[in-house]
């Protein structure tokens, strides 16, 4: 129970005691003292019940890019036959949605969230509460759920989402090395053509994967964390956009990290661990604020761009 229902009960409780010690005590004052005692009674018990019964589940990990904001999502399930009224969600005592639950019904919550970059990201300490029916009283519920958001880092190039069947565009990271360029000439082959240089200028060119990725084509890429510079977040975002244009390409490719490495592979699952590992690598492990958590998990998840 909040503070100022405990505030209101003691309030109640003080009246019925004075005008049962007060020798001069009437009837009316009896009744009236009786009678708000009765009725928090029954508002507490009310406002409890609203909230008893009520299951809660997680829809999984989810992910997005670095640029936008986290989004944690569950589902609440209301599995009885008893409509629930003026539920709210609240995180860190703020109220974040307030909404009814009808018999037999489900509701999905999502919360978006302001994070600080890359990285595995754990959200917890979010409650149910209610002040139904008359709004003295408050009861709220931990929600006993650990949601995860896996924030992948900033793709600066254009890439085709499989998941969803979308061209999608971006800026041109300006560490993208655009040098070992040329023009397109018939019987090129068209897996080569560099499309984040197309989609900016409409021209189409190869590019020399001698020259920028240390090897041949043929024999696949491999991408090495001492091979790149400037600091962590730059070699990300440079190695990020390398990824995305070789799956993007059905090229073979890999990661060389200190302390993992993912060989040769082409597919959807390879660009997965791909994905995972740029937006886990050297992530500080920090708290955002009280129940939001960023962390470095390296492990294979399934994300998506």
């Amino acid at each position: 129970m909040e503070a100022m229902g405990l505030v209101i009960m003691i309030v109640i409780i003080t009246i019925v005691f004075l005008s049962l010690t007060n020798p001069v005590n009437s009837n009316l004052s009896l009744f009236f003292a009786f009678s708000l005692l009765s009725l928090s009674i029954v508002s507490l018990w009310f406002t409890h019940r609203n909230l008893h019964g009520l299951t809660f589940r997680d829809v999984g990990p989810l992910r997005g890019g670095a640029d936008k904001k986290l989004r944690f999502s569950f589902v609440i399930e209301n599995p009885t036959s008893l409509a629930r009224s003026t539920l709210s969600i609240d995180l860190q005592g703020e109220s974040l949605s307030i909404f009814d639950l009808e018999p037999y019904s489900e509701k999905t919550i999502t919360i978006d969230l302001d994070g600080l970059g890359r990285g595995n990201y754990c959200l917890q300490g979010i409650r149910l509460s209610s002040d139904y029916p008359i709004g003295f009283f408050k009861f709220n519920v931990l929600i006993d759920l650990s949601l995860e958001f896996l924030c992948l880092p900033v793709i600066d190039s254009v890439y085709f989402d499989s998941a969803i069947g979308s061209l999608c565009k971006g800026e041109i990271s300006e560490q993208f090395n655009l040098d070992g360029l040329r023009e397109y000439q018939n019987g090129d082959p068209i897996s080569r053509i560099y499309w984040p240089y197309f989609s900016k200028t409409e021209r189409l060119t190869i590019r020399n994967f001698e020259e920028e990725f240390g090897g041949g084509s043929d024999k696949g890429l491999i991408w090495g964390w001492s091979q790149e510079e400037g600091d962590v977040e730059e070699r990300i975002v440079s190695l990020t956009n390398k990824v995305v244009f070789a799956h993007k390409n059905s090229l073979e490719y890999g990661l060389n990290f200190p302390g993992c490495t993912i060989p040769l592979g082409r597919g959807r699952f390879h660009f997965d661990r791909c994905m995972s590992l740029l937006a886990n690598f050297r992530c500080p492990d920090e708290s955002v604020f009280l129940g939001l958590h960023r962390s470095s998990s390296i492990e294979t998840v399934k994300v998506s761009v």
